[in-house]
């Protein structure tokens, strides 16, 4: 019935299979955004929610959570500084990229939703980097006010399934 996607994930997900790939050092903003919304695509062709799609990236983090997730952005700056045209740091609400993505977005989920079926058909929710909080938790709030029978969520925490699963 609905699909939720956490962005963030998802983004360092393709980020790291370009690595694997070796394509990492000809990725750029747009391109990344387009990888990104191709794999969204076909997830949701794959899946088809019946009733509703929901799109979440991280906004403004709680403090402790900022310098841990600083540290991390850190260790990836200086691995791949050389390699890459993209800025893993980046990947933080209030950075340019993410406004950017943000835009992108809302402007490819109107395209979808007016030419494609399984788009048409379903309630889009999108929370982008200006909402606060990270994404798993808007993600569980929107979940919980919003229960379907049949709820997907694509994530690479592996903390948030232990979140999910307490919800059963």
């Amino acid at each position: 019935d609905s699909l939720y996607f956490d962005m963030n994930g998802l983004i360092s997900d393709k980020l790291h299979e370009l690595e694997t790939d070796n394509l990492i050092d000809k990725i750029d903003d747009d391109k990344l955004i387009k990888f990104v919304f191709e794999k969204i695509d076909i997830i949701i062709h794959q899946l088809k929610p019946r009733k509703l799609l929901g799109i979440f990236i991280d906004g403004v983090p709680p403090k402790a959570k900022m310098n841990i997730q600083r540290q991390r952005r850190i260790r990836e700056f200086y691995k791949y500084h050389n390699k890459c045209n993209f800025k893993f740091n980046s990947i933080s609400s209030g950075s340019e990229f993410m406004e950017k993505l943000s835009k992108k977005f809302q402007d490819l989920i109107q395209q979808e939703k007016n030419n494609d079926y399984i788009w048409k058909n379903i309630k889009v929710v999108f929370s982008g980097p200006n909402v606060a909080g990270e994404a798993e938790n808007k993600i569980m709030k929107h979940i919980k006010e919003n229960y379907q029978e049949k709820t997907c969520v694509y994530t690479t925490d592996s903390d948030f399934y232990l979140y999910l699963l307490s919800l059963h």
